[in-house]
């Protein structure tokens, strides 16, 4: 599935024919600055503050005032709060533009193996599941074809690995019985996987952050609440939200919406005349958050698939298949000691 195309976008900041007569005019060397944002992206952070400060020279405020503090995102003096005119003339306005990156904004987890060390209790009940119908599955079986799936996905396999058809009413039963099982073995808690607390506590600082898991929500929640992390996460999305497993798309498509939905994200929900009038006062007004800005973190090569055909790009860490089978993503490291959070943001920035 083709991905969906970046947020990058070009934003005129006036024509002449709607510019205000008291606009100030560019200097000269505006030119060749402007070219330089338009083509070396990695200059416009320390190119668009300034720019748009000089715009600041005329007082004529006008609709673009929304545009440019939307478009100008706080990306080098988040303090900054732009408020400027429309106020770029003559014939330089062609090429006085600014860019509207698509940049980090939020991260999705994976849980079973990322978060929480909880696959190998998962691969023994499989396990037994399997025995219980007089079938057997090895622990390479498990980490192979069975990683990200549900519930309902693992027993389904079972039956399609071993030439059965689909018993529904058996594998609701199956279901029941490990859901069971599980919670009795979950009820003091997992251990959490290596860095992983660590991890969540540092991004949780710095953006809106969502679990998109295979598991139930019961069972998210309390392993969640066992290790500390449950307010780290404003958007859990589980097996009981979904119809489809991964690597089918479902459930990161799911996350995204409901993380759209934070106040974060959705201030386009009052509509443009209030945002406009917001941004007259120096208030925050974002821009709808877009899946190319979400980052995902996943641990199998299904949970891989899912985020990408999700439109997101993903950091897969080898902490059930090894690296090789992970090359797919976007970035592949060991573990989270080995993540370097500002090479991927940069990455994210340069889109």
């Amino acid at each position: 599935m083709a991905r969906p195309a970046s947020h990058r976008q070009t934003v005129l900041l006036g024509t002449p024919n709607n510019l205000p007569n008291s606009a100030w005019v560019c200097f000269p060397g505006s030119l060749l600055i402007s070219a330089a944002v338009h083509t070396i992206g990695f200059f416009w952070r320390a190119l668009s503050p300034v720019m748009a400060i000089m715009c600041l020279a005329s007082q004529t405020e006008t609709d673009s005032t929304t545009l440019i503090y939307t478009e100008m995102r706080r990306r080098a003096i988040p303090e900054l709060q732009f408020s400027g005119p429309r106020c770029l003339s003559g014939w330089l306005v062609d090429a006085c533009v600014l860019y509207s990156e698509s940049m980090l904004r939020a991260i999705i987890f994976d849980f079973d193996g990322i978060i929480v060390n909880s696959e190998p209790l998962i691969m023994r009940l499989t396990q037994s599941m399997a025995a219980r119908e007089g079938w057997t599955v090895s622990e390479e079986d498990y980490y192979r074809e069975y990683l990200a799936l549900d519930d309902r996905g693992i027993i389904e396999h079972l039956y399609e690995s071993h030439g059965r058809p689909i018993d529904h009413a058996r594998r609701d039963e199956l279901v029941e019985w490990k859901i069971r099982l599980y919670a009795e073995a979950i009820r003091e808690g997992l251990p959490p996987i290596a860095g992983a607390s660590e991890f969540v506590g540092k991004v949780a600082a710095q953006f809106p952050l969502a679990i998109a898991s295979g598991s139930l929500r019961s069972e998210v929640e309390h392993l969640l609440q066992k290790l500390g992390l449950r307010e780290k996460f404003a958007v859990i999305i589980t097996a009981d939200d979904c119809d489809r497993c991964k690597p089918d798309p479902e459930i990161f498509l799911k996350a995204f919406e409901r993380l759209q939905q934070l106040p974060a994200f959705n201030s386009g929900a009052r509509g443009e005349k209030a945002n406009r009038a917001n941004t007259k006062k120096g208030e925050t007004v974002s821009p709808p958050l877009q899946a190319a800005e979400c980052l995902a973190i996943e641990d199998a090569p299904a949970g891989v698939r899912a985020a990408q055909a999700a439109g997101m790009k993903c950091l897969a860490l080898a902490h059930s298949r090894p690296l090789e089978a992970l090359q797919h993503a976007d970035w592949v490291c060991q573990e989270f000691a080995e993540v370097d959070m500002e090479k991927i943001q940069a990455a994210f920035d340069e889109l």
